[in-house]
């Protein structure tokens, strides 16, 4: 609630709680405020963002209104351009089971994904298993042969210094 001098700086003696309050030409708009230009009824200053060049309006859409028709009439007319409540129902029961299917189909596709995506990974688990197994026996064979090139050559050199014997001896 303002105080007193807030009041007073706005040319206002007292406040009724329960009436509206009423808008000042001087007080400025806030940021966050809808300017009132913006409710011009004019279809170029509509949002851009809407589009309504798919949907057609006629007269017979929006019921006339009397001005000596009664609120009870008004009601009545109105409620006659409703549809049914079975018709309502039902089609609620088919969007709501859409949308259930929907979710559903939203459901399974997750699922597939990911059955998907751990075979891909179990098959890239087996082929890096299958690289690693093929990378030991090319170490292993690089080993061996290295190996036996140098019992060759430790034969070598044994048959030779078995020659330099027999040859001392001799």
């Amino acid at each position: 609630m303002p105080g007193q001098a807030e009041l007073e700086a706005f040319g206002v003696d007292e406040v009724d709680p329960l009436s509206p309050p009423v808008p000042s030409e001087d007080v400025p708009l806030e940021e966050d405020e809808p300017s009132p230009e913006l409710f011009v009824d004019d279809p170029e200053s509509e949002d851009p963002g809407v589009d309504f060049s798919g949907v057609e309006f006629s007269e017979s859409d929006v019921p006339v209104v009397d001005a000596e028709e009664s609120p009870a009439l008004h009601l009545a007319t109105l409620k006659t351009m409703l549809p049914h409540r079975k018709a309502m129902e039902e089609e609620a029961r088919q969007y709501l089971g859409k949308v259930k299917e929907k979710k559903a189909e939203e459901i399974y596709a997750r699922k597939e994904r990911e059955r998907r995506r751990r075979k891909a990974m179990l098959e890239q688990q087996h082929t890096q298993a299958a690289m690693e197994l093929k990378r030991r026996e090319q170490l292993l064979a690089e080993k061996l042969l290295k190996q036996s090139a140098q019992e060759r050559k430790l034969g070598a050199r044994l048959a030779q210094t078995r020659m330099h014997k027999e040859v001392i001896k001799e």
